[in-house]
Formats: structure tokens, sequence, C-alpha cells
């Protein structure tokens, strides 16, 4: 129990940096984000195409190469609720795919044991004193994403990331009750946009109802 509560937390401050970055570079252009985007792509590229397992440096460019992919999408995809509602949908189904499609029965791993270099480009990974903690560069680019339209959305960051936390508590409460289990992030992460989205209206009404008055 200990070792998912740290993983949570540490999974809510990767939550809040992902989704704060988009605040923070607010001024940067988008031909600027472009070029940090592909000098990591290439990086990550080359890494994975030679197996560097460079741990953990690796971590640093699949946080680049995430950040950057969802601030672009974040950027393109218009900050409105059905064209992004549709965006996570169709990522969510792409990650329960995947996890149906790699699913595969549990096995006993040493402690001590090296991840394949495929595994440290795929996802963001720690080996930490109480276990190995992982999360896909794809859970990251949503995080990213999120944070975008909610800017573009003149919303408020305390909103937006109280909804994707909601959405990582459910995530490690299912974990924490089904040991072992492999679980698509993005549907939980698409809950938490949309626990976002019911607030930020909820917080607008009062301030609509004082221009119609």
């Amino acid at each position: 129990m200990v070792a998912n509560f740290l993983s949570l937390l540490l999974s809510l401050v990767l939550a809040l940096l992902c989704i704060a970055i988009p605040w923070g570079t607010r001024q940067v252009k988008t031909w600027q984000v472009i070029v940090v985007f592909v000098i990591a792509l290439v990086l990550w590229v080359l890494g994975a195409a030679f197996s560097l397992g460079w741990y953990p440096w690796t971590n640093i460019v699949d946080v680049l190469v995430a950040v950057g992919a969802g601030m672009l999408l974040g950027r393109v995809i218009p900050a409105k609720f059905w064209p992004f509602l549709i965006f996570l949908l169709v990522m969510s189904i792409l990650d329960v795919t995947q996890v149906v499609l790699t699913a595969h029965p549990s096995t006993t791993v040493a402690p001590n044991a090296s991840v394949p270099a495929g595994q440290l480009y795929a996802n963001f990974f720690l080996q930490l004193p109480w276990g190995k903690y992982g999360i896909g560069i794809f859970d990251l680019l949503i995080l990213a994403a999120i944070g975008v339209y909610w800017r573009r959305r003149n919303g408020e960051f305390l909103v937006a990331f109280a909804g994707i936390a909601i959405g990582l508590i459910v995530a490690y409460t299912i974990l924490y009750a089904v040991p072992g289990i492999t679980l698509p992030l993005i549907p939980l992460l698409m809950l938490g946009w949309l626990c976002s989205t019911g607030m930020y209206r909820y917080r607008k009404q009062p301030a609509d109802a004082k221009l119609s008055a």
C-alpha cells in the first residue's frame, strides 16, 4: 500500500509538471516548440534504434518528446469540448487496444533485473527503493495536451490539475484493489478531464448569471 501511495504521489508530480509547462511557455512560438520536439525526437529514435539504455537520461528525452508532441497537438486541436473529447476518445480506444493486444500473464521479475532499452524509450521509468515506476510517454503527451487545452480556454490551473488528480487517484485505487492488472491510463485521464470540465462550467455559472443580471 505504501509503494502504491508513493507511486501515486510521483504520478501527481509528473502530471503537475506536464500541465504546468504549457502555462509557463505560453510566450514560446510554435516553431520553437517544433525545433525542440524534432531534436528530442531524433535523439529518441536513435536511442531506441541502437538500444542505448542510458538510464536515467532517457527520461529527459522521453519527457521532451511527450510534452513537445502534446503541446503541438494541444495547439492544433480546437480548444472546444467536442473536438478535444473526440481526440481523447480515439486515444483511449488506442490505449485499451494496445493493452489488450500486449497483455500477457504476469511473471516474477527480479527487483534488480535490467529493463530493456525499448521500454526505457516507451516509458518514463525510475528504479526506486520501493520498486520500479513507469508511466507511458503517451500518457505524458495527453497530460501536456490537456494543459494546453485549459490554457487556451483561459481555465484555472488548479481546476485543470484537480480533474487529472481525480483520474489518477481512481487509477491507483483500481491498481491497489486488483494487484497485477495492466491498466490503460488514458481513459482515466479522459475521466479527469471531464471532471475538470464539470468544475469549469460550475464555476463559470455565477459569472454568467451576473453578466445577464
